[in-house]
């Protein structure tokens, strides 16, 4: 109950409160500095609840990827130092490369002109598997099991 009327008083404030210069004599006293505290501290709380929901889905891609097929190869999904997922044949025929989400479990490899790898998910939410596609050639890999 509490949140809602921070974030109402938030509101109250926002209301007297005009721009560009900020009139901030109608609000009452002591209610501006509680709802920019309540703003801010909303703010910091979801920024922090939103990183530590990407850096698990990023960790739910780690692994290694066997690919099933001829025209494949193996890859393997890594985390850098700054948590950003990166790619590699697990030959290292290729250089670590950047993945850059496009949407939900789909990726592009960063300046590779187009190639991508969507991931592919069981009825419970864990990651199985990857479809790699790039130019004319597109292949499945099967996640490794610990």
């Amino acid at each position: 109950m509490r949140i809602v009327s921070l974030a109402d008083s938030a509101l109250v404030c926002l209301r007297y409160v005009t721009l560009p210069k900020l009139n901030t004599s109608k609000v009452p006293k002591g209610l501006m500095k509680n709802s920019i505290r309540t703003l801010f501290m909303a703010f910091i709380l979801f920024s922090v609840s939103t990183l530590l929901a990407q850096d698990k889905a990023a960790k739910d891609y780690v692994g290694q990827y066997i690919s099933s097929t001829d025209r494949g190869f193996d890859i393997t999904v890594s985390l850098n130092n700054e948590n950003v997922l990166m790619a590699q044949p697990s030959d290292k025929s290729q250089p670590l490369t950047e993945m850059v989400e496009v949407a939900g479990d789909k990726y592009e490899l960063k300046n590779t002109k187009g190639l991508r790898i969507s991931f592919t998910r069981n009825k419970e939410g864990v990651v199985i598997s990857l479809t790699f596609e790039g130019g004319n050639r597109k292949f499945e890999a099967t996640k490794k099991t610990e």
